[in-house]
């Protein structure tokens, strides 16, 4: 007698449990042909996981129909039983087993006691938090409460919709009704958890985005408010523009930001307002980190200094034993140099080449008639028109944060000290 041989499909992600009716999508040329020969010839088939070498656990489906359905073709079929497998025939395109050789696999009988009660509780505990949530009632209001008398028929209806980790294989492969409650329990609490974890996330977005939007509405009210009082109101995105490229440190930067914040909610046209936007427009424009590279070539320097003054050789000597000291030591730090003597010697020329041979930028501020030390370190904030010193401003207009820096007339400031 010939043998009758039942197809295997083995490549369905999920098990089909015993009662179910699925459909089965067909993805390629090799998967169709398995399913042809299982609908025309056989008019069933297995689908199964493999759980050791050569060895199957699979449902048979019967009833099984091919369709060409609007989003592809497809098989439908009804799962009956669940079986094991133990001799698989290899074919061209498609596993089969012999008809005599597998045996049925069903789930154990049992008798309702403490812990199949307890269990069954633990369980419609855990779906009942689930349908607390109203995002989780559509998914799970058609799901009955487990009965101790259904557990394995439960389980096998119901049992997937819970699965949130791809936990299902044990969930299939267990017999033994404690030991499948138990592990539909931890299916059950690690679906609430995942929820209450994914409720927590999305108030917390929900209130971030809540805050944000409060906060968006309240400044936009700021302004109109601000445009109907004063007129126009300052560009406060120009500001905001400055201080995201400025390359100050940190806690410049953080500095930056709370003067912002306290100028926005300011009048406009008040002076407290003119004084904190000169201060940040200020500071944001100093050249943050911005440094020139020194040529330390004493043969440059030397024929500069020759180039821009005649005689003059005691003061060439020395700023050139000076540059040669600073080449050897490598000092980064800012040095000063002194030059004294009546007018019109060259002491503000003479700056100005030793700025030509480093390389540097040439800042020059001169201290004649100055009376008030506020000029050259700048005034205190709480004066209306503060401005800053001009050495910060020296330091701006070169464009670096190490120019050479000529004070001048520091001795005609003194005398007007001494007088």
């Amino acid at each position: 007698m010939d043998k009758q041989f039942l197809p295997i499909v083995p490549e369905r992600t999920a098990p089909i449990f015993i009662g179910e009716t699925v459909r089965i999508g067909v993805k390629d040329k090799a998967t169709l042909e398995r399913y042809k020969i299982a609908c025309n010839d056989c008019k069933q088939f297995l689908s199964g996981i493999l759980i050791d070498e050569g060895t199957y656990v699979a449902a048979r489906l019967i009833n099984v129909r091919f369709i060409n359905g609007h989003n592809g073709p497809y098989v439908a079929g009804t799962a009956v039983e669940r079986v094991k497998l133990d001799e698989v025939v290899r074919g061209k395109n498609i596993y089969s087993v012999d008809v005599a050789s597998y045996d049925p696999y069903p789930y154990d009988e049992y008798t309702v006691d403490d812990k199949v009660e307890e269990l069954v509780d633990w369980v419609n505990s855990c779906k009942a938090d689930l349908l607390s949530s109203k995002e989780l009632q559509k998914q799970y209001e058609s799901v009955p409460d487990l009965t101790a008398a259904d557990v394995h028929g439960w389980i096998n209806r119901y049992g997937l919709r819970f699965v949130v980790n791809e936990d299902y294989d044990q969930l299939y492969l267990l017999s033994g009704v404690v030991e499948r409650l138990s592990r539909m329990a931890s299916i059950m609490q690690a679906c609430r958890m995942y929820n209450e974890e994914t409720n927590e996330f999305h108030d917390r977005v929900e209130d971030e985005m809540r805050e944000a939007q409060r906060e968006y509405v309240l400044r936009e009210e700021l302004k109109v408010i601000n445009s109907e009082l004063y007129g126009d109101a300052d560009d406060i995105s120009e500001l905001e523009e400055m201080i995201a490229s400025c390359a100050a440190p940190p806690d410049v930067i953080d500095k930056l930001k709370s003067e912002l914040r306290k100028m926005v909610n300011m009048a406009p046209a008040s002076p407290e307002s003119f004084v904190a936007r000169n201060w940040i427009e200020m500071v944001a424009s100093m050249p943050w980190g911005v440094m020139t590279t020194d040529n330390l070539s004493i043969d440059n320097a030397h024929e500069i200094l020759e180039n821009d003054h005649y005689g003059l050789d005691k003061v060439k000597q020395r700023i050139l034993e000076f540059l040669s000291i600073h080449k050897l030591v490598g000092n980064k730090n800012g040095n000063i140099l002194c030059l004294y003597g009546p007018p019109g010697v060259g002491k503000t020329s003479i700056a100005k080449s030793i700025a030509h041979a480093l390389g540097r930028q040439y800042v020059r501020i001169s201290l004649g008639g100055m009376h008030d030390e506020a000029e050259i370190r700048g005034h205190r904030r709480t004066y209306i028109g503060s401005m800053a010193g001009k050495i910060i401003a020296g330091i701006k207009k070169a464009g670096t944060v190490n120019p050479v820096f000529l004070m001048d007339d520091v001795l005609s400031e003194l005398d007007a000290g001494r007088r």
